[in-house]
C-alpha cells in the first residue's frame, strides 16, 4: 500500500478520518518546506522593480532594462557569478562549437529578467501582445486524427513556458499542461502560495487545464490504469483527443532525478514520463521548441511525431525515444545556445547514477 493511503474507514496515525490521499501528501510535503527562503525576498524585490517597467514601457525597451539590471545584479553577487562561470566552463569544455561561458551566463541573466517582465505584462489589462508564429501545426492536426490526442514534449528553452501556451491557444489548440504543484521560481511555503501564483495566473489564461503532479509524487509512469490521480486525468484527456504538454526535465522538488542522457559531451537529466505515457496510451509524441527570433517575435517549432521503436522491451523503447529526442534537442541548442535554459543542469560527473527511468 502506498504511504499515506488508508483503507476506507481506517483511522490514520495523525488521528484524522477520511482525509483524501492527495491532501495527506500535500500537507506532509508542504510542512517539510521552509516557510521562507532568501530567494523569496529577491523575487519580491524583482516584482516591485519590474512591474512598472513591464506595464509602462513597450516591449522593445525591455531588453535594455533587462541588460542593465542583469549587469548590476552580477556585480552585486560576484562570488555567485564566478561559481556559475566555473561550472559553465567545466560543462562546456568539450563543446567546441559553443560560445564562451561568460556570454552564455550574461544572456542567461538577461533572459531570466526579461521573462519575468513578460509574465508581469500579462497581468496588465490587455496582456502582452508578442508576434508568435506557429510552424508545423499539420503535425498536431494529423496526430489528432488518430483520436488518441497527442503529447507535446517541451524542451527547456527560455520564454517557452508562456509563449508556447499563448501561441497554441491563439492558434486554436489550448493545452492540458502537466506541472508540479510547486510550479514557479520558489520552493518555500510562502513562495508557493504567493510568488508562484503570479506565474501560474499568467499561464492559466491560455491553458485548457493545468494537471498538477501530486505532492510527494513524481512522473514515473509505469502503465495505464495506475492509481495516481494526475496520471488517470492525463489518460482521460488523451482518450478525449486533447493535447497534453509535458516538460522534458524533472521538476524541482519532486522525488525523481530523471534519466541521464548524453548531451553535448556531458549528461543531462531527462524525465521519462512523456515517452512512457506515449507508449502506454498509443498517443503520438511530438517534440516542440520555442525560439526567439527578434525583440518581440517568437517561433514555435512543432516537429514530426517521434517514431516508436519496433521490438525490444519497454525500457529499451523509452531509452531509444530519449536518445532520438536528445539528438534533435542538441541540434537546436547548437543553433540557439543563448536560449537553452538548462546549461547548469548538464553534468560532467559520469559517476552520478540516474534515477528510475520507467
Amino acid at each position: 500500500m502506498i504511504p499515506g493511503r488508508d483503507r476506507a474507514g481506517e483511522r490514520r496515525e495523525d488521528g484524522e478520518m477520511g482525509r483524501k490521499p492527495s491532501e495527506k501528501w500535500k500537507n506532509e510535503d508542504f510542512r517539510k518546506r521552509p516557510l521562507v527562503v532568501g530567494r523569496d525576498f529577491g523575487e519580491l524585490l524583482g516584482i516591485i522593480l519590474l512591474l512598472p517597467i513591464s506595464w509602462l514601457f513597450p516591449a522593445r525597451a525591455w531588453r535594455f532594462f533587462s541588460f542593465s539590471i542583469a549587469i548590476l545584479s552580477r556585480l552585486g553577487s560576484i562570488k555567485g557569478t564566478l561559481a556559475r562561470l566555473r561550472n559553465l566552463r567545466r560543462i562546456l569544455e568539450a563543446g567546441q562549437r559553443l560560445p564562451e561561458p561568460g556570454r552564455i551566463e550574461i544572456f542567461r541573466s538577461i533572459n531570466i529578467i526579461e521573462q519575468k517582465i513578460q509574465y508581469l505584462r500579462e497581468l496588465r489589462p490587455g496582456g502582452w501582445k508578442p508576434d508568435v508564429r506557429v510552424h508545423g501545426l499539420t503535425s498536431i492536426e494529423r496526430a489528432l486524427q488518430g483520436g488518441n490526442g497527442a503529447i507535446l514534449w517541451i524542451t527547456p528553452f527560455f520564454f517557452s513556458n508562456l509563449v508556447l501556451k499563448k501561441g497554441l491557444h491563439e492558434a486554436g489548440f489550448p493545452l492540458c499542461h502537466l506541472s508540479a504543484y510547486n510550479h514557479g521560481p520558489s520552493l518555500s511555503r510562502f513562495g508557493i502560495r504567493f510568488v508562484n501564483r503570479i506565474y501560474i495566473k499568467a499561464e492559466n489564461k491560455y491553458l485548457k487545464e493545468r494537471i498538477r503532479i501530486e505532492p510527494g509524487r513524481s512522473l514515473i509512469y509505469k502503465r495505464a490504469g495506475t492509481n495516481l490521480a494526475y496520471v488517470r486525468k492525463m489518460e482521460e484527456r488523451l482518450s478525449g483527443n486533447c493535447l497534453i504538454s509535458i516538460g522534458c526535465q524533472p521538476d524541482r522538488g519532486l522525488d525523481h532525478s530523471g534519466n541521464l542522457k548524453d548531451f553535448l559531451g556531458g549528461k543531462l537529466p531527462v524525465a521519462t514520463g512523456a515517452p512512457a505515457l506515449a507508449l502506454s496510451t498509443g498517443s503520438p509524441l511530438i517534440p516542440v521548441f520555442t525560439i526567439r527570433r527578434a525583440m518581440n517575435r517568437f517561433d514555435i517549432l512543432i516537429m514530426d511525431p517521434l517514431e516508436v521503436p519496433n521490438g525490444g522491451k519497454r525500457r529499451e523503447k523509452i531509452d531509444r525515444l530519449l536518445d532520438r529526442f536528445m539528438e534533435i534537442t542538441e541540434s537546436r541548442v547548437l543553433e540557439n545556445p543563448f536560449l537553452f535554459s538548462s546549461w547548469h543542469e548538464v553534468l560532467r560527473d559520469e559517476s552520478i547514477s540516474p534515477g528510475e527511468s520507467s
